[in-house]
């Protein structure tokens, strides 16, 4: 029986795990709550990082399809400009051929046996 109110008073003591933690100098981390939010803080939780990439790949797609968009408007510019220059040369040429033929040289083809003039 001594020997138990020996190992007791010894027990009795000892510092607790809550002294001894505060004097160590090699104290472990507080409460886990602390821990994980301070790990949270530090890396984000795998849903947002997530959330994060889509929203990158988001815009990043809003920006080709503008790009897109544009590239299109400009190729529809370019060809209403050159529609409207084969216009104009038509329009052109066709006036160049109602002048008057009084007024235009003769042309002559020749073959071998005939002359025609136009």
């Amino acid at each position: 029986m001594a020997d138990r109110s020996i190992m007791n008073s010894s027990i009795n003591s000892r510092p607790s795990r809550d002294t001894m933690r505060a004097e160590s100098p090699l104290s472990l981390p507080p409460a886990p709550d602390a821990l994980q939010q301070s790990v949270r803080s530090v890396y984000p939780s795998k849903p947002d990082t997530d959330k994060e990439e889509l929203q990158v790949q988001v815009n990043t797609l809003k920006y080709e399809l503008e790009n897109f968009k544009q590239e299109r408007d400009l190729m529809v510019l370019r060809h209403e400009k050159e529609l409207r220059d084969l216009q104009l040369k038509a329009d052109s040429d066709f006036r160049k051929a109602q002048v008057c033929p009084a007024s235009r040289p003769l042309s002559r083809v020749y073959f071998p046996d005939h002359i025609f003039v136009s």
